[in-house]
């Protein structure tokens, strides 16, 4: 995450005027990083394990991205979550425990 940051500074300092650098968007994305960093431990503790069983958990790890990205989408662009969306998941959830 540090390295992401340092790589990006001079790349939003060329390119943005201080007004449109917003305290919200860099807490949301220090934010992510956070949860990336949380996420990528817990994945290195759980492949260390000996009853991991990394088919099961991979497919996971994909459904909970694509939700995360579809509930995210909903929230902070407003973007509609008919119908099709929750029956994906639904039978992505299906086939997981299944």
């Amino acid at each position: 995450m540090l390295v992401s940051f340092v790589l990006f500074v001079p790349f939003f300092a060329l390119r943005l005027s201080d007004s449109q650098i917003s305290v919200q968007a860099i807490l949301i994305a220090v934010a992510a990083g956070v949860m990336n960093g949380i996420g990528f431990f817990i994945l290195q503790k759980m492949i260390g394990t000996a009853d991991f069983q990394i088919s099961q958990w991979t497919f996971i790890m994909v459904l909970v991205q694509i939700m995360v990205s579809a509930i995210g989408a909903r929230v902070f662009y407003h973007e509609p979550f008919g119908i099709s969306k929750w029956l994906g998941i639904v039978t992505a959830l299906v086939a997981v425990f299944f």
